[in-house]
């Protein structure tokens, strides 16, 4: 009698980054082992309840978040064959928080940056999906061999890129804050 092999998962919870470890490929129930505990994860990151309008109010956004989180969750990370910079829109305090502690494994950063003006604020938020009209505009460049998840902004425009990186990217990689709003364009570089 031929024995079976034994098919688990683990997930692994580790300051925000949620890793699926021993869990062997191309096997329908690894496959299905996969998805249960990705909504296992989804079901710990839920918001509380909140209450009927406000929960109305946010339904979309919830929806395109765990999507989101669920499509980064299934894709594997590549490593950059090159240096790249690229940007991340988002709020004041944010990137003063990232300046001093780094980008978190899964921030959504744009998959690629270059010379130019940035983005208005409500061109950045059509764009990319954001759920707030961003404040600053981060350039970040990202070297060899970090490893990124590339895939497709949900919620902004079809077929625009993204990436998203399992690690955590260090305050080195932050070389400029520029800010989108205001009267002239000032820029404030990374002391480090």
């Amino acid at each position: 009698m031929k024995r079976k092999a034994a098919v688990w998962c683990h997930l692994q919870v580790t300051k925000g980054q949620f890793v699926i470890r021993r869990c062997p490929m191309n096997t329908p129930v690894s496959n299905v082992a996969r998805l249960i505990v990705m909504g296992i994860a989804l079901l710990l990151l839920s918001p509380a309840p909140l209450d009927h309008t406000a929960r109305a109010a946010q339904r979309p956004l919830s929806r395109i978040l765990r999507r989101d989180l669920l499509r980064d969750l299934g894709l594997r990370p590549r490593r950059l064959a090159r240096p790249r910079t690229v940007f991340r829109y988002t709020t004041r305090e944010q990137a003063q928080r990232e300046l001093r502690q780094g980008l978190r494994p899964g921030t959504h950063m744009t998959a690629s940056g270059g010379a130019g003006r940035p983005l208005s604020p409500r061109t950045a938020q059509g764009r990319y999906g954001l759920p707030r009209p961003p404040q600053v505009r981060e350039t970040i460049r990202l070297g060899k061999g970090t490893p990124v998840r590339p895939a497709r902004v949900l919620g902004g425009e079809p077929g625009r890129g993204e990436l998203t990186s399992p690690r955590r990217i260090p305050p080195e990689a932050i070389r400029r804050i520029t800010p989108l709003k205001g009267g002239r364009p000032s820029h404030v570089a990374n002391p480090r």
